[in-house]
């Protein structure tokens, strides 16, 4: 007999950098001070074949983009990122290709 079996989780992300291990306040969390807000955005509908340029919906800090063709993460020194809301791929995903991006976008 086979249970089926539903998890739920919640996760809260933080980034630190090691470098910077204390925030403004002198703990070690987060620094309430910077909002950083992580995006996951669905670009298949925008897969043609032809295309290699793409744009999302928010203006992404610098470096921070992750891109997955189907479900692969694309190695960053291919991904031209070349906007605050824009980038490039080497070659054009073909019809039916899964096109996903993950970004930071830091709110003051």
């Amino acid at each position: 007999m086979y249970h089926q079996l539903d998890y739920h989780f919640n996760i809260r992300v933080h980034q630190l950098a090691i470098g910077n291990a204390f925030n403004n306040e002198g703990g070690t969390g987060a620094d309430p001070s910077n909002n950083l807000n992580i995006y996951f955005e669905d670009l298949t509908t925008s897969v043609n074949g032809e295309r290699t340029s793409f744009s999302l919906s928010r203006n992404y800090d610098a470096n921070t983009i992750i891109v997955y063709l189907n479900g692969l993460r694309q190695r960053q020194n291919t991904i031209g990122q070349t906007g605050n809301n824009s980038f490039t791929l080497p070659e054009a995903p073909i019809i039916g290709d899964i096109l996903e991006v993950r970004y930071s976008v830091t709110s003051t």
